[in-house]
């Protein structure tokens, strides 16, 4: 964190201990969901997909489609983001959905096939 604090992926596991620590060792999801939105400024599909962890975690799921797609459209390059969203259909049981975005995610990298 100290030689790259904007770094979205340091901030990311920084969010996961403020999510997950008791506030008598500093955590707070008060703290995780500030970072989530600092992440998101730096680089917004992995905001979003911050948001998804932390909605998740507080098993708050009414809106996860929504944010998985606002990550794949805010970079649909973005591997993670759209490897996220098929595991999210799949989930879900919608084959259909889950099948079209691991279409894209093979366009995106076919040596991940």
């Amino acid at each position: 964190m100290k030689l790259e604090p904007g770094n979205p992926d340091c901030l990311f596991g920084k969010m996961i201990y403020y999510e997950q620590a008791p506030s008598i060792l500093g955590g707070g999801k008060n703290k995780a969901h500030r970072l989530a939105e600092q992440i998101g400024r730096i680089n917004p599909s992995k905001g979003y997909l911050a948001e998804t962890q932390l909605d998740r975690m507080e098993k708050r799921t009414g809106e996860l489609e929504a944010l998985y797609l606002k990550a794949v459209e805010a970079d649909p390059t973005s591997f993670d983001a759209l490897a996220a969203l098929a595991g999210f259909y799949g989930s879900q049981g919608q084959e259909k959905n889950m099948e079209l975005a691991k279409r894209y995610v093979r366009l995106l990298d076919p040596a991940r096939n």
